[in-house]
């Protein structure tokens, strides 16, 4: 989530991880909470993902970005360059915070699910102008400590073509979108839904999305808090804001379960060093990080927007 100062940083919202795109530009992504760390920090960077499934599985992800962060390439007219600044500079944070000197510029995160439709957070894209200005961007990476992230081939970026579906309910807890993108997605896979049974207490939970507008990253180690709610789980996966619209994995079958939408403030002001810090909570501590269940979704598509049947997987 890109956030141009700091009075964002003390509100008490507990509503989503990243706000839609404004027609003020100025006014931009300033609102709504964000997410937090609980226990150990567990976010790695793509190169550090060992598993070749889940290296896969991410690259099905996409930075929601608006249209003005993207331009030419002066030396390749087949690339763009992401208008971007470091971390640490956006959000004024100390320097000895992870990932303080990586780029930072998408706004929220989204997944690939059929040929030419993405899932995300429904407060990332509430309306047709947001549909118009959005920039949907696979392979924003770090492919190694010193990557340049910032270069992306013109074929993996897409727009929005039709807002399918969107809602944001901040008494039921419903908050997903569903776009259909100007053509079909050729290089990446959408990913497996869950399509039946029901998760338990005991299973484990992935994140793969673009925390604080980073590259992209990969987190496991989520644990299920409540699945109470027909609409939402609640868990303490390490996420931030930007990760609205993430895609969360039962860790264990890799199908998607969810979508990051909304959880704990990110950071906490450091009164001695000046600075900011990312929050740190026991496992079981602050108030969890909400995923709406992806069984919501299945209503506002054809099969023909999902997709093929042989990735439905039910267990």
């Amino acid at each position: 989530m890109i956030k141009e100062s700091r009075k964002w940083m003390v509100t008490l919202s507990l509503l989503a991880s990243c706000s839609p795109m404004k027609s003020d530009r100025s006014s931009k992504l300033k609102i709504l909470g964000p997410e937090v760390i609980y226990g150990e920090d567990n976010r790695k960077d793509f190169y550090q993902i060992e598993d070749e499934n889940w290296q896969s599985l991410s690259l099905s992800t996409a930075a929601l970005t608006d249209f003005r962060d993207l331009l030419e390439n002066p030396n390749n007219p087949q690339e763009y360059l992401l208008k971007t600044k470091s971390y640490g500079q956006r959000y004024h944070l100390c320097e000895d915070e992870k990932f303080v000197e990586q780029p930072t510029v998408s706004f929220c995160s989204g997944f690939l699910v059929g040929p030419q439709t993405l899932f995300t957070a429904g407060h990332c894209l509430r309306n047709d102008y947001n549909c118009e200005t959005v920039r949907f961007v696979f392979g924003y990476k770090m492919d190694s400590a010193k990557a340049e992230s910032t270069v992306i081939p013109k074929e993996n970026v897409f727009s929005c073509s039709q807002l399918i579906h969107t809602e944001t309910n901040a008494v039921s807890g419903r908050d997903f979108a569903i776009v259909r993108l100007d053509r079909e997605v050729e290089n990446f896979d959408p990913l497996a839904l869950r399509s039946g049974g029901e998760l338990r207490l005991e299973d484990k939970l992935t994140v793969v999305g673009y925390p604080s507008g980073l590259p992209l990253k990969w987190a496991d180690q989520g644990v299920l808090r409540d699945i109470q709610s027909p609409n939402y789980v609640i868990t303490n996966l390490d996420t931030y804001g930007g990760n609205s619209g993430s895609a969360v994995f039962n860790s264990q079958s890799r199908l998607v379960e969810g979508i990051l939408v909304r959880g704990e403030n990110d950071f906490v002001y450091d009164q001695i060093s000046r600075c900011w810090r990312a929050k740190v909570c026991q496992p079981s501590d602050c108030r969890g990080e909400d995923v709406v269940r992806i069984s919501l979704i299945y209503d506002y598509l054809t099969p023909k927007e999902l997709m093929p049947k042989s990735q439905l997987v039910e267990r």
